[in-house]
């Protein structure tokens, strides 16, 4: 309160007037109507928070990283569990062999383009197994074909005379294109009825003296079971990068086609009458790779694929990487025409690239910078799934070696010493599945012994022969 005296000049000279003028408090003033007060100016303003490009693109790394450690964390549980599975399937006991009297007749069934490192030996073991009642029946692509003379060869050598040799017929009834899986159609058609059983087997298989008696036993024994069959193995010579991404791609696959109950057509068993009651040799003549069908046509039939564990094919053969990355691209074509869940291998194998390529990235940067909390997640999905992968494979080779000389074949001790180059072999392996990946999605055009497969739909395939000329020479097959 301010008190204040004045002086009226019409009153008394004694008379004084008391005005009183009340101040407010600074909170309780109101701005003028000239502006806001000096107070409101003097006030400095609030301060807004707003992130920068740099620290946003730092967030969303760390955020990645992260991401991409706990991505490969759980891959790792994931394929240990399935690998594990499976690596027991090799620990179970062998069934007791039947009486020759319970095996059916049976036909072997091979088709040849070129010759494998080890074809002679392979003939060989087939023309001489251990079977009571079976035929060879070989359909070969021209008697100029070098595989000819090694067949006739290996026929003297065993004095069989149960071997036939069969110039391959280029005819749409056999198939959409000149493969291995027309000339076992071809094969197919010409066999009478008194076949009860077909085994096939690829130019690069060894077999051992009771290959075919594994194979068909399982058919005999088990009226549900109508496909039975082995699968590849390698034991490279060597630890170059190509043999070493070959086998490591090749151990991941064998391991999904056992639990998916996916046959191998280069080890492979099938009654007779699950062929006729299917339609299956009409229907293999119009695809390239009649494997990729058989576990639905099964399905239909209301048959089993049934897996043999000690019919692991061993394949000893070098390979190149650019070779090895060729024949992953070939084999990923087939499951890109035939395998319906193709899509899911596109994006299985780009984000695993993808979560590899950044962790590998981010423990890069810690072991050089600073460990921080995204960098430890990435860093620790990297080591575990690098060093997990590895001791996954030293478990499948102990226990799949193992069985093959239980089954009397002569097979090397895995060494320990071969755990480094199969450790640096893992990313490399990642890489080279999504670069093959990428290319049996949009290149149309894969190598295949000396020729060239112009892929253009699952019943369009094309043979492209090693160019002599600028054009070379095209032969086109296409299914009805």
């Amino acid at each position: 309160m301010l008190h204040f005296a004045i002086k009226d000049a019409h009153l008394p000279v004694r008379t004084v007037q008391v005005v009183t003028i009340r101040t407010l408090a600074p909170s309780q003033q109101k701005p003028c109507c000239h502006g806001v007060c000096a107070s409101t100016l003097r006030r400095k303003p609030a301060s807004v928070h707003i992130p920068s490009v740099a620290s946003t693109t730092v967030s969303l790394a760390e955020g990645i990283a992260t991401l991409s450690g706990m991505i490969l964390l759980s891959s790792t549980v994931a394929v240990t569990l399935w690998t594990v599975l499976y690596a027991r399937v090799f620990r179970q006991p062998t069934d007791a062999p039947l009486a020759n009297e319970l095996l059916p007749r049976a036909a072997v069934l091979m088709g040849l383009k070129g010759t494998d490192p080890y074809l002679r030996d392979g003939l060989r073991r087939l023309m001489t197994q251990d079977y009571p009642d079976y035929e060879v029946r070989i359909v070969i692509d021209s008697r100029d074909d070098p595989a000819w003379p090694l067949v006739e060869a290996a026929i003297r050598d065993t004095n069989a005379k149960h071997v036939s040799v069969i110039k391959y017929q280029e005819s749409p009834e056999h198939g959409i294109v000149n493969c291995t899986n027309s000339k076992v159609v071809q094969a197919l058609r010409g066999l009478d009825d008194s076949f009860e059983a077909i085994a096939m087997a690829d130019g690069d298989v060894v077999a051992n003296e009771n290959w075919l008696r594994e194979l068909i036993s399982p058919l005999a024994r088990d009226p549900k079971i109508g496909v039975t069959t082995g699968n590849r193995w390698f034991i490279p010579p060597s630890m170059s990068s190509g043999n070493l991404v070959r086998h490591l791609w090749n151990v991941a696959t064998t391991s999904i086609m056992y639990h998916l109950r996916m046959p191998w057509g280069g080890c492979y068993g099938i009654r007779m009458s699950a062929i006729r009651d299917g339609g299956l040799i009409d229907k293999w003549a119009k695809v390239a790779a009649l494997d990729m069908h058989t576990t639905g046509e099964m399905k239909s039939l209301g048959l089993k694929v049934h897996f043999v564990p000690s019919l692991m094919m061993v394949n000893r053969e070098e390979s190149p990487l650019p070779a090895a990355t060729n024949w992953i691209r070939r084999q990923l074509t087939w499951a890109r025409l035939y395998n319906p869940g193709w899509w899911f291998v596109v994006v299985h194998t780009s984000v695993a690239a993808l979560a590899m390529a950044v962790a590998i990235v981010a423990t890069t940067v810690g072991v050089f910078f600073e460990f921080t909390y995204p960098v430890v997640w990435a860093a620790s999905g990297f080591t575990s799934y690098l060093f997990g992968m590895t001791a996954l494979v030293a478990l499948l080779e102990g226990c799949i070696r193992q069985r093959l000389r239980a089954s009397g074949q002569i097979i090397e001790p895995f060494q320990l010493r071969t755990l480094l180059p199969v450790l640096l072999a893992v990313p490399l392996t990642q890489f080279v599945q999504l670069v093959a990946t990428l290319q049996a999605t949009f290149v149309k055009r894969v190598a295949w012994r000396g020729s060239i497969l112009e892929v253009n739909g699952p019943n369009d395939i094309r043979v492209i022969d090693a160019p002599s000329t600028e054009e070379g020479t095209n032969r086109t097959a296409r299914a009805a």
